[in-house]
């Protein structure tokens, strides 16, 4: 779910309701809620946005709740507000799913007012438990769990017999269940189960049955999907004999698919080609015509390849015609299914059809995203964020194609246990299905996981489809010393005297000695001549033209850099000191008379802890837009 598409149409004091991102939540998935892909890793926690209404103030305490009990809490400060969205998260060991169902909601307070508001209740429905249990061998692409279908009868001579899919009772099994039983890749869909502990029979329509074809060996196997869309695989195949063509050809056979599962592994294949093999048949001779017909399925889609005519050799030396499906193709039907069948057209001027035959594709691989700036490490430095943007590669796929939605999945946890969730969609486009994907997220969704760490993974939903494949989750630690801006819209105090102590979340401001007032004058209204750089809060110095004072500034961490905004510099009555951690000097200058000025320092030597103002001469000033700059 991208950050810029959830939002609801509200009053402005109304909050906006949460929403999970890691998963495809819209209303048009039938199957919304968090699965095994979700839970399995209590490591991952699970990520939820809001977006802010459009009244809210800084310090409003943000309170997030999962099933009535407290599991969040955070104040909300100027760099969310400027995000426009609310952040949390959820530890996965958190989520008991009693009764297959959380409830999620927030509260923001307003301690000046006194006054709470909730959210909308989000109940979501939770399920760890996977239709068939765990597959066994995640390299064969079937669940070995599931027991193998019952087929009655098994030799089916008419398209008018009534054949029913015996699929036994799966691991797991659970009421709202979707079963799909997949004829010769023809798929048979069961309505949703109502109630549990019984084998479920499948009527095989005669359309599929039809469009099964002739095959002696003719494959049936099944799936699930449960209500958080947890999959099962296919189970392994049962065979039917099935001849309602009799006078129908041999069913042709793809080189390249397990005898057995009748699977084509695209990993296995790489960029070859796929190969059609055509039996020998009765009465075959020199110069018949065989033409193939491949359709390929994914969801909903088909595509259909017809290859030929090719002649025949001599049916007594030479084998018959081998016809290549691109690999291109393949890929593009990655996850979905093929058939595939013949016509020969004999010089005798008859036409003889085959059988067909049915393979499924598996193989689909998503391979972790990346960090671009964390050059093949499981670490960001901050200082490698050259542009203000963090690109998080994902790698093209088998069977990507125009229109899959790439959904990324972008979570952290602060020092001081504030969410930093972040999302986006991206719809592949035509020409890319070969190509890498870069995010590009702002730095500001890193910046405040310094000394902490970040989580980040992709869903690939198929274009027309409402179910998602995850990738791996990949965590990378966060390093370096970030920037830090303080503009002062937070901080504890208002004006002070000698002795007296304010401070904001990046630093503590100190009044060493004089006389007069410091600080943030509650109501202070700017002066015109004052830049628009400045907005009020800001920091005064020997406020309304009285006192001389030193005023002292620890910064919460050591920086080579400082940069401010100063307004009201009178001729030789300001000067600034920077000190290191052992308050030893580094640099000093006086100010110029300028009614607006921009001050900065680097240290080429020792970082900065301390900076000290000195005022002269009721030298009235105003400070704003400190930037730390890091080591």
């Amino acid at each position: 779910m991208d950050i810029n598409t959830s939002r609801k149409n509200l009053r402005a004091d109304e909050l906006q309701p949460l929403v999970f991102t890691s998963i495809n939540d819209v209303p048009e998935n039938t199957r919304r809620g968090l699965g095994y892909h979700q839970l399995y890793d209590p490591s991952v926690p699970v990520p939820l946005i809001a977006h802010l209404p459009d009244v809210k103030r800084i310090n409003d305490v943000v309170t997030l709740f999962w099933d009535g009990v407290q599991v969040q809490q955070y104040l909300l400060d100027q760099p969310t507000i400027d995000k426009g969205w609310l952040s949390f998260s959820v530890p996965p060991l958190q989520i008991s799913g009693s009764n297959d169902q959380g409830e999620a909601y927030y509260t923001l307070y307003d301690p000046s007012a006194g006054e709470t508001r909730t959210s909308p209740v989000r109940t979501i429905a939770v399920n760890r438990l996977v239709p068939g249990g765990l597959d066994p061998d995640t390299l064969t692409g079937v669940n070995e769990n599931l027991a193998l279908a019952i087929i009655d009868p098994r030799v089916i001579s008419s398209v008018d017999t009534t054949v029913n899919v015996e699929v036994p009772v799966w691991e797991h099994m659970a009421i709202g269940d979707e079963l799909t039983v997949i004829w010769s890749g023809v798929r048979v869909d069961h309505p949703k189960l109502t109630s549990i502990g019984a084998p479920q029979r499948v009527l095989i329509p005669r359309a599929a049955l039809e469009q099964g074809g002739s095959n002696p060996n003719l494959p049936v196997s099944y799936e699930i999907r449960d209500i958080v869309d947890n999959y099962s695989l296919p189970s392994l195949p049962s065979f039917a004999d099935v001849d309602i063509d009799p006078a129908a050809l041999t069913a042709p056979r793809v080189r390249e698919a397990h005898p057995d599962t009748l699977e084509l592994d695209l990993t296995a294949l790489g960029t070859a080609d796929a190969h059609v093999l055509i039996p020998n048949y009765s009465s075959a001779a020199k110069g018949d015509l065989i033409t193939l017909t491949w359709t390929g399925k994914l969801g909903a889609t088909e595509t259909v390849l017809t290859l030929g005519p090719e002649p025949v050799g001599d049916p007594d030396f030479d084998p018959k015609p081998v016809f290549d499906i691109p690999n291109a193709h393949l890929k593009s039907i990655a996850g979905g299914s093929a058939i595939t069948s013949y016509v020969v057209l004999q010089l005798n001027g008859l036409t003889r059809r085959s059988r067909r035959a049915a393979i499924t594709l598996t193989g689909i691989v998503l391979e972790a995203a990346s960090v671009r700036e964390a050059n093949g490490t499981r670490v960001i430095d901050l200082k490698d964020i050259v542009d203000g943007k963090v690109h998080v590669i994902v790698k093209p796929w088998l069977g990507k194609n125009t229109g899959d939605k790439i959904s990324l999945i972008w979570t952290g946890v602060t020092q001081n246990g504030t969410p930093v969730n972040y999302a986006e969609d991206y719809f592949v486009q035509p020409g890319e299905d070969n190509r890498d994907h870069a995010f590009e997220v702002d730095r500001t969704n890193l910046d405040p996981l310094l000394d902490s760490k970040l989580t980040i993974k992709y869903q690939v939903t198929p274009s027309g489809g409402t179910s998602s494949l995850d990738s791996p989750a990949t965590t990378y630690d966060v390093t370096g010393v970030a920037d830090i801006i303080d503009d002062f819209s937070t901080h504890t105090g208002d004006l002070i005297t000698a002795g007296g102590t304010v401070s904001t979340p990046n630093m503590t401001i100190r009044f060493v000695s004089g006389t007069g007032r410091a600080g943030f004058a509650p109501g202070y209204v700017l002066p015109p001549e004052a830049s628009a750089n400045f907005v009020n809060p800001v920091f005064q110095v020997s406020y309304a033209n009285i006192g001389a004072q030193v005023i002292e500034i620890e910064f919460v961490k050591q920086c080579m850099a400082i940069v401010c905004d100063v307004h009201g510099v009178e001729a030789n009555s300001t000067a600034i000191r920077y000190l290191d951690t052992n308050k030893t000097p580094l640099h000093s200058q006086l100010l110029e008379k300028l009614t607006n000025q921009q001050v900065s320092y680097t240290s080429t030597g020792n970082a900065v802890r301390y900076m000290e103002i000195t005022s002269q001469n009721n030298d009235w000033t105003l400070w704003d837009n400190f930037l730390m700059k890091g080591i």
